[in-house]
């Protein structure tokens, strides 16, 4: 289990942190801005042999996480920590590989701050509320949270539920 002492507020400027920090240490698979990088021409492979992609991060009904489409503080919190630990663990079986140290006496590939910077970004990537509320496009989605069902349903190109 990752120990998740040290957690780094989510504010403007862990976000911005995590957004340089994303770039340089996780842009190669997930691309740029998190959306997964499949024109990258790397082959990848789960434990098993078979054919896998990044995640778009953009995606979050997508991820290996527990995340919470509500947005309290408590529940960005707790979405926030699992990405960290996420990030820091790896997936087991999958070529995400863990951002810290495995082995005592190694160096973490990505220090600890970065990993909580990158985690908060995660967070606002993936289309949640940025810091600041009062961004036109948030204030005009007024309450309304969809489930995962509709999300994927209506970016699928499906029919969509009313």
């Amino acid at each position: 289990m990752e120990p998740l002492n040290g957690q780094i507020a989510y504010s403007e400027e862990p976000i911005e942190k995590g957004k340089a920090a994303f770039r340089k240490s996780c842009s190669e698979c997930h691309g740029m801005d998190g959306r997964g990088n499949i024109r990258s021409g790397k082959k990848l492979e789960d434990d098993w042999g078979n054919r896998i992609w990044p995640r778009d991060l953009t995606k979050p009904w997508t991820w290996r996480a527990t995340q919470s489409l509500d947005t309290t503080e408590k529940e960005r919190d707790e979405t926030v920590k699992a990405i960290y630990t996420r990030l820091s663990i790896g997936i087991p079986g999958t070529p995400m590989p863990a951002h810290r140290a495995v082995e005592e006496g190694n160096q973490d590939p990505v220090i600890l701050e970065d990993r909580w910077h990158i985690a908060n970004y995660v967070y606002t990537a993936c289309g949640k509320p940025p810091c600041n509320p009062r961004m036109d496009r948030w204030s005009a989605a007024g309450n309304w949270k969809p489930n995962c069902r509709q999300v994927w349903m209506t970016s699928a190109g499906k029919r969509r539920r009313r």
